[in-house]
């Protein structure tokens, strides 16, 4: 059963947002790691995500929304040790420009803790705290 949660959003000295959320679940982190640690697995658990693959080489991820919209995705770094794994956006429709983020999960006293980070730059011209708002409101979904 999921836990608390945490979410900050703050804006860097390079223009940059980055958004952070971390919850609790009552699971192991193996198990949980489990389930979300597989980057073909992101439909399987995040709602606004219809369906979720990889390239063949395993380094692109193509995920194609409820709307019918696709974001495609190179995974930077992949570490079952760790528990976390690194993205960021090539292509797609979301108003942002350099988008990496990481998702990560820790053993925590109450079973573990997912943290979900994402940094990027709004697109010039978007309204940055709404874009804020939509990819804070996409990675607390997830969780």
């Amino acid at each position: 059963m999921p836990g608390p949660y945490t979410a900050t959003t703050h804006r860097k000295e390079n223009n940059m947002s980055k958004i952070t959320v971390t919850k609790q679940f009552d699971n192991s982190a193996d198990s949980l790691w489990a389930k979300v640690g597989r980057p073909a697995g992101l439909a399987d658990w995040h709602p606004a995500i219809a369906t979720s693959s990889m390239s063949p080489d395993g380094r692109t991820r193509t995920c194609v929304l409820a709307d019918g919209a696709t974001i495609t995705e190179e995974i930077v770094s992949h570490d079952d040790a760790a528990r976390a794994y690194t993205y960021r956006i090539v292509g797609g429709p979301l108003p942002v420009e350099g988008y990496v983020s990481t998702l990560r999960v820790d053993d925590s006293p109450q079973g573990c803790a997912v943290t979900w980070e994402s940094e990027f730059a709004v697109a010039p011209g978007a309204p940055v705290h709404e874009v804020e708002a939509m990819i804070r409101s996409v990675v607390e979904a997830g969780l």
